[in-house]
This record gives structure tokens, C-alpha cells and sequence, in this order.
């Protein structure tokens, strides 16, 4: 099926139907983006990481796959006029592909030249119909998922696994919080076969917490042994999972009964809750908790976390301190296997963090693939264009190599005043914490053993 579309992005999906992942991001227009398109894999998950700078429309592609994703799942679950053209689309295709196949046998006894004739002047005019139906849809929406499957089928994977909770959809903008509400003592959590793509499951994480702890203690005091280990091997696989995120592996998950709540008990951090968390931890976590909480109704029994999806995360690094801007990718991608991540980021520590991830510079409009060999500096300078230290730096650097250069072994050569900015900035470049400094450190020795060498 052609794409006709203007104002656009279109997602292409792989053709292997039990692995559903994006192949390729095309973009027709998206404010001052216009016809370009990002591959990213035939054949495996590859995650896509958008960068450039500010305007450079990250966010806005990131809306525009949202928008479409949204449009997708609401005209396919309400009667509207774009389910009746949809319908109307599925039809004609069908119609067209068992014509053409009964064309493609030739005449025969029962199928004459005149009945093929019909066959054929129908099959162009239900090619029309397609054409205007497939229009009126592709303007409801600024963007448009094609796929080796057509989109509108019976099996296509937005109405058949999202709706019945097998395939994840979500968004998380950039202003994002882990605000769970809290538990007021036993509340009966209805979880979801599915949410839509923005609504927010994990509100009530912590409620679900504590249900999940009484229907432990049921099961002790009734001898359900299954149930018992059930629930405990989930509290010890979240458990495992905080001690990830904190990097801590003395970090116990304690439940308060006069309280109804869960507590956090760090080394050297003391006890805190759920909704006691710094803004770097909270926003790590509210996006572990949503993905939880939109598979945990599939998976009551086990909770492996393996529910295929797409989702999409705005300025991913926000909140987040540097190590866990290097950690949240790998551990996303590792604790939600089959979910594909789009997200957009400005930070080097995400773009180098891991390996199985397409780079797309909206600005540059350039496509860099695994950048995680690269050093920070390296990613900042030959990739932004730019480096991480200021112009003051860089003018004391220069003022210490001319100062250095007039020595020519001895401080006489230098004026009182050149001999007093020498030493404050001899005192100032030793000062400098080395291990947040190698380069400029190096590049100091270098003028130092320069100086020597006269």
C-alpha cells in the first residue's frame, strides 16, 4: 500500500508478527522537519535516542508519534466516523484480493471473458474507494504507522494486543512525578486489561504495595503455600530492583503496618517512603512503577515483565543526577526486554549508555549508531560541537601558556604583576579535582614539561 500522506511522521513496523518493533521513523513534516526518514533495524529492537539542541523539534516528533499512537487506539475502540471509513477500507481490500485472485486463474467454464471484464472494471473502482477512505483516515491524524501488515486488518496489533492488554503504549513528557497515592489501609486495586497511552497506573503503586503484603499474610495464616511464594518472590525481585536503582545492596523494603506504607532503609540515608524520595530517584522510579503496574494484570501469577511495546519518554535525563543518567537506559531496556524506547536527551551519559540504540541529531540530521565506546568528551565535543569547559577556563589555560613562555627558566623574565597571575594560576590549575578534569589536567603537564624543555 502507497503512503499518501503530507504533514506526517510514519512508523514501519517489522514483518515478524510475534516480535512487533518500530523499523523505521519517517518524518514528511514536523514543523521544520520535512522528508526524512531514520532506519533503525529490520530484524532485531533497536531503541531510538533523539538529540540536537534546543528547537531543534525533539519534543515535537516525540508529540507527533504520540498523537498518532493516541488517534490509533481511539478510533479503533469508539464508533466514529473513522471506524465506519476504517470498516469500509477492510472491506474493499478484501473484496479487491479474492477478485484479483479468481482474474489471476484465467477463463474457464464458469468464469468468462465478460465476468472477468466486470471483475476488472470493479476492482478499479474499489482501488478508488481505498484511495479516498485511506485519504480521509491519513487526515485525521499528523502521522501514520505502515506496516508489512496492513494496518487496518482484522490482526493488526494496536486493536488485537493492546486491547487485551498485550502490547504497552505509553508517554512520559518531560514533566513527569512519582506522586503515588497513599495507602489508607486495605483498597481494592482494580488493575486494567489496558491504559490509555498518557494515563497514569502508577498512582496507585503504593496501594497496590500494601495489598499485595496483606494478601501475603492471608496466604501465611491460610496455608496457601503457592500464594506465599508467589507474592514473596515478587517483593524480593522490587527489592532487587531498588537496590539497583540506589546502587545499594544493604537497602531493605520495610513495611509499616501502623502506617500503612512502605519504607525505603539505606546505608547511610536512613529511612524514608515512597513519596519521601529526591526529585533524581522519584523520576527514576516513576517510570519502572507505571510499566509495572500496565503488565502486572497479565502477569498476577509470575511477573516476568516481558509485554512487548512502545514507549516514549520526553527528555529522559530529567531529574536525574549523572550516574543515574548512565544507568537508566540499561536498566530499562533490561528489566522490560520486549518494550522499544523512544526518547529524547541532550545528555552524552545517555547517549553512550548503551549499544543497541539508533542516535538521531534532529539538527544535524544525522544518524550515528552505538556511541557507547566514546568517552564524554568525546561525545561532547566531535558530537555537540562544543565542550564541556567554560571560556574563563580556556582564557586562564591561555594566560598560563604565554606567562609559562616568557619564563624561559626563570620568573625574573616576568613583571611583579605577571609573577602574581602566574602563581594564582599555578595555585588554581593544582587545585583542580583531577578526576573531574583529565584533559585539562593533561593539557597543563603538557605546557609545564613544555616550559621545561627551554
Amino acid at each position: 500500500m502507497q503512503a499518501s500522506v503530507v504533514n506526517c511522521i510514519t512508523l514501519e513496523k517489522s514483518a515478524n508478527m510475534e516480535e512487533i518493533f518500530v523499523t523505521k521513523l519517517r518524518i514528511n513534516k514536523v514543523r521544520h522537519l520535512e522528508n526524512l526518514e531514520i532506519p533503525l533495524s529490520e530484524t532485531e529492537r533497536k531503541h531510538l535516542i533523539l538529540t540536537g539542541k534546543n528547537g531543534s523539534g525533539k519534543t515535537s516528533v516525540l508529540e507527533g508519534i504520540n498523537t498518532f499512537l493516541n488517534w490509533i487506539l481511539n478510533s479503533q475502540t469508539q464508533e466514529t466516523e473513522v471506524e465506519e471509513n476504517v470498516q469500509q477500507y477492510i472491506f474493499y481490500k478484501n473484496e479487491i484480493k479474492q477478485r484479483e485472485a479468481r482474474m489471476a486463474k484465467g477463463y474457464n467454464e464458469s468464469y468468462g471473458h465478460y465476468q472477468w471484464k466486470g471483475d476488472a472494471v470493479n476492482v478499479q473502482d474499489m482501488q478508488s474507494k481505498i484511495v479516498r477512505y485511506q485519504t480521509f483516515v491519513e487526515s485525521c491524524t499528523p502521522v501514520q504507522l505502515l506496516s508489512n501488515v496492513d494496518l487496518y486488518s482484522e490482526g493488526n496489533f494496536q486493536k488485537v494486543n493492546w486491547r487485551f492488554g498485550d502490547f504497552i503504549l505509553k508517554y512520559f513528557p518531560s514533566k513527569r512525578f512519582f506522586q503515588p497515592k497513599e495507602s489508607l489501609g486495605p483498597q481494592k486495586i482494580e488493575l486494567k486489561e489496558q491504559y490509555n497511552i498518557k494515563e497514569n497506573a502508577s498512582e496507585n503503586f503504593v496501594r497496590q504495595l500494601v495489598n499485595l503484603r496483606l494478601d501475603l499474610l492471608d496466604a501465611k495464616d491460610t496455608g496457601k503455600t503457592w500464594e506465599v511464594e508467589k507474592v514473596e518472590n515478587w517483593f524480593k525481585q522490587f527489592e532487587t530492583t531498588l537496590r539497583k536503582i540506589f546502587d545499594d545492596e544493604s537497602l531493605e523494603l520495610v513495611f509499616d503496618r501502623s502506617s500503612f506504607n512502605y519504607n525505603i532503609v539505606t546505608k547511610g540515608k536512613g529511612l524514608f517512603n515512597l513519596n519521601q524520595l529526591s526529585d533524581g530517584y522519584a523520576a527514576f522510579l516513576s517510570i519502572v512503577s507505571e510499566l509495572m503496574m500496565r503488565m502486572d494484570k497479565k502477569f498476577e501469577m509470575i511477573r516476568p515483565y516481558d509485554l512487548q511495546g512502545i514507549v516514549l519518554i520526553d527528555e529522559v535525563e530529567t531529574h536525574l543526577h549523572i550516574d543515574l543518567q548512565k544507568k537508566i537506559l540499561p536498566f530499562l531496556t533490561s528489566f522490560f526486554p520486549k518494550i522499544q524506547f523512544i526518547v529524547t536527551t541532550h545528555s552524552p551519559f545517555v547517549l553512550s549508555s548503551i549499544d543497541n540504540a539508533v542516535i538521531y541529531d534532529l539538527e544535524k540530521q544525522e544518524r550515528v549508531e552505538d556511541l557507547s565506546a566514546y568517552s564524554y568528551t568525546n561525545i561532547v565535543k566531535g558530537y555537540f560541537g562544543t565542550d564541556e569547559y567554560s571560556n574563563e577556563i580556556k582564557e586562564k589555560v591561555v594566560d598560563y601558556e604565554r606567562l609559562l613562555n616568557r619564563i624561559k627558566g626563570s620568573t625574573a623574565n616576568l613583571s611583579i604583576e605577571e609573577k602574581e597571575q602566574f602563581y594564582e594560576l599555578k595555585k588554581y590549575f593544582e587545585e583542580l579535582p583531577k578526576s573531574l578534569s583529565p584533559e585539562l589536567q593533561l593539557k597543563i603537564q603538557q605546557l609545564e614539561l613544555a616550559q621545561l624543555a627551554q
